[in-house]
């Protein structure tokens, strides 16, 4: 199995390795992924979510040493990548929110980065922050967690939680897209897993691998979900099918509502809803909180 690097900025994961599949996930530039076969011109490849899926084999280039540079975080929803530090100059792609890019050096508004291909392109600055800064680093706040007391946790926890609500709110008026996890269009996993990624804890990827996550504990169980008290990041799950099984994700913000992205049949998009709202309390199976005693590891769950 060989490591590589995700070329286009924001790259389909396919159930079937052909281009009628559907979309089943996606990952953006610069991730890196680990082949573990090929079909056609397709790779089954694991993201570091631990999911897998078929990405087209023109979206790969092998991995190589990027340890040499720094690195930032993309922070606004957009950013746009040039070909020359000119805002004139030919627009090369459109990076997305929570991706890495390694940086060489800053020139006039533009940092010069180096694209998962080596190729050369320019960034605003204003569309970045510094990696260590972002609190995207999963290894920041393993490392915070690690060193915490458990009361201290709960305090991570609470804080979370409340960051997890507003960066939510900043996705407001996103498409609802089956598979996607970008501002161009997400599903309800896919935005959760967003979010709070950009906080550093990798969630998995589908509603029901999140509700069973083993860092995460159960919580107000039996309650109507108007009568639970919920903080603010809790994850709320639902039976939309009606078929006895988790199919819906949203999160908590801590005030008699929560936030989600619904899909067409639903209204579509991101929207706020009322923990008393009669729909969602028929179909609502129950909450989750991460864990104060959890190693928030994503191996561990």
């Amino acid at each position: 199995m060989s490591e590589y690097f995700i070329t286009k900025n924001v790259a389909n994961m396919m159930k079937e390795p052909n281009p009628d599949s559907a979309l089943d996930s996606q990952v953006v530039a610069g991730t890196i992924v680990t082949v573990e076969k090929r079909e056609n011109d397709y790779c089954y490849v694991r993201t570091p979510d631990l999911y897998h899926g078929w990405v087209a084999q023109r979206r790969l280039v092998e991995a190589w040493d990027r340890s040499a540079y720094e690195s930032a975080c993309v922070k606004s929803l957009f950013a746009p990548v040039y070909a020359k530090p000119d805002e004139t100059s030919f627009l090369l792609t459109q990076l997305v929110i929570s991706t890495r890019v390694f940086f060489t050096k800053e020139t006039g508004n533009f940092v010069e980065i180096i694209l998962p291909d080596k190729q050369i392109a320019y960034v605003p600055k204003t569309c970045l922050v510094d990696w260590q800064d972002s609190g995207a680093d999963k290894n920041i706040f393993e490392e915070k967690w690690l060193n915490s007391t458990i009361d201290e946790r709960i305090k991570i926890i609470t804080d979370l939680g409340e960051k997890v609500v507003k960066t939510a709110m900043f996705f407001m008026g996103t498409p609802y897209l089956w598979g996607g996890n970008t501002p161009f269009g997400m599903d309800c996993s896919g935005m959760t897993q967003l979010v709070y990624g950009l906080h550093g804890l990798q969630l998995s990827r589908n509603s029901y691998m999140q509700f069973d996550d083993k860092r995460f504990s159960k919580i107000e169980q039996g309650k109507a979900l108007d009568e639970a008290v919920l903080q603010a990041g809790d994850l709320l799950v639902f039976d939309i099918k009606q078929k006895g099984k988790v199919d819906h994700i949203g999160i908590a913000c801590g005030n008699g509502t929560f936030i989600q992205t619904r899909g067409e049949m639903l209204g579509g998009g991101m929207v706020i809803d009322q923990c008393a709202d009669a729909y969602y309390k028929r179909v609502y199976i129950g909450a989750c909180r991460l864990s104060a005693s959890a190693d928030v590891n994503i191996c561990a769950s």
